[in-house]
């Protein structure tokens, strides 16, 4: 029986987003799933990583597939990734980047990876003192460090973020508020020194 890969999606506004998003993973997921949607608020913005730790929480999958609301996964994106997962780790635990048409390969924004991941991760997946920007770019780092990390070109979840020409919404707006990319960035610099990683800064 293939193992139960949990769909979170940490969600801030954007409902017709999000109702694309979780159209597109009912027509085009053949792989056994389950789909948490965790809200965040504009007026108590908790942030991407503590919002996904919350799904996280409440999932029972071996697996967890973050993505965004602003997503549309492809025919065959969670069994590309999930085949990929055990062709490449021979234990089945790792960590798979989704291919979303924006950033090259090995860099991801969306991934599936094994709860059996989380101790090596202090028991999270990204990890909460960010904000926003620099905790992808830390999670790969560390999941490459322990060669836990392959990239699938076949597992397509279509990104339609604003380096793409996707309006720059509120919700963007909130997420690269200068302080707040200023903060995380530093924060990951903080924490790759003092971890022996080499962080990927965004551009």
């Amino acid at each position: 029986m293939p193992a139960l890969v949990s769909v979170c999606i940490p969600t801030l506004g954007r409902p017709l987003s999000l109702a694309r998003c979780l159209n597109a993973v009912a027509a085009n997921t053949d792989w056994p799933y389950e789909v948490i949607t965790e809200w965040d608020s504009f007026d108590n913005r908790q942030g991407c990583p503590r919002t996904l730790a919350k799904a996280v929480a409440r999932s029972r999958g071996e697996y967890v597939a973050f993505i965004g609301n602003d997503c549309l996964p492809q025919p065959g994106w969670l069994r590309a990734a999930m085949e990929c997962m055990a062709k490449t780790f021979s234990d089945g635990v790792g960590m798979v980047g989704f291919n979303d048409l924006v950033w090259p390969a090995p860099r991801c924004l969306h991934f599936v990876i094994s709860k059996a991941m989380l101790p090596f991760l202090d028991g999270e997946i990204f990890h909460t003192g960010y904000s926003h920007v620099g905790c992808d770019d830390e999670l790969i780092a560390r999941c490459r460090q322990a060669r836990k990390y392959v990239w699938c070109a076949d597992a397509v979840v279509e990104h339609h973020h604003f380096s793409e020409g996707a309006p720059f919404d509120r919700v963007y707006a909130e997420a690269w508020k200068e302080e707040v990319v200023a903060r995380d960035r530093t924060l990951l610099a903080e924490r790759a020194e003092r971890m022996g990683f080499s962080p990927w800064l965004p551009k």
